[in-house]
């Protein structure tokens, strides 16, 4: 093992574990995805969604799995995915769904926010 694949290691468990030092990055990188996203959006790259913290939020939990399932997935895979040589397998597939989405239609989404405008208007307020 290299000094950057234990450097990796050591980010990975220290996101994973608790405690203020993970807690801190995690924040961190929310906050830095959150900019990224932002600058997309005003460059006319990035589509504006209903949520922009949570989907900073969305997008940094996807960035980190790979290196926190590092070897789940280097053993789905059959090869390490944060590797040079390796990850241009994850690219574009992992492109593919982020530029043209998972699913046809809008028909999931629609279902989803009647159920949870439902659910809102039936919650008593405090």
């Amino acid at each position: 093992m290299g000094a950057a694949s234990a450097k990796i290691d050591y980010i990975a468990r220290m996101l994973v574990e608790p405690g203020t030092a993970g807690d801190e990055l995690f924040n961190r990188l929310v906050a830095s995805t959150a900019r990224r996203l932002a600058a997309g959006q005003e460059a006319g790259t990035i589509r504006s969604g209903s949520a922009t913290h949570v989907t900073a939020l969305i997008v940094t939990v996807h960035e980190l799995a790979q290196l926190v399932l590092r070897e789940r997935v280097r053993s789905a895979l059959g090869a390490d995915p944060l590797s040079p040589k390796d990850i241009g397998r994850l690219t574009a597939p992992t492109l593919e769904l982020l530029n043209h989405g998972l699913y046809v239609s809008d028909t999931t989404l629609a279902i989803s926010r009647e159920a949870i405008t439902r659910q809102d208007s039936s919650t008593p307020t405090p």
